[in-house]
């Protein structure tokens, strides 16, 4: 995957809610349209980010999983909470 994340979140060791809690407390930092990375462990992140993001309006520019950790680069939209 060649996306750049311009901030990098790992949450990796723990499990729901909490990557998601950790990812919204840093998207709270950043400005509209940057880039976050967020890698993690928790077998139901890729799920439990994704309907985040859509929820409060960021986009998953990309997501993968390797070897059981998941990576995924999201944009920060307008309404970031």
């Amino acid at each position: 995957m060649t996306t750049t994340a311009v901030d990098s979140l790992d949450v990796t060791g723990t499990l729901c809610p909490v990557p998601v809690l950790r990812t919204a407390r840093r998207v709270r930092r950043l400005a509209p349209g940057a880039l976050l990375e967020v890698v993690g462990d928790d077998p139901l992140m890729r799920l439990d980010l994704a309907a985040w993001c859509a929820k409060e309006g960021h986009e998953v520019v990309a997501m993968e999983e390797v070897d059981g950790r998941v990576r995924c680069v999201l944009r920060v939209g307008g309404g970031a909470s």
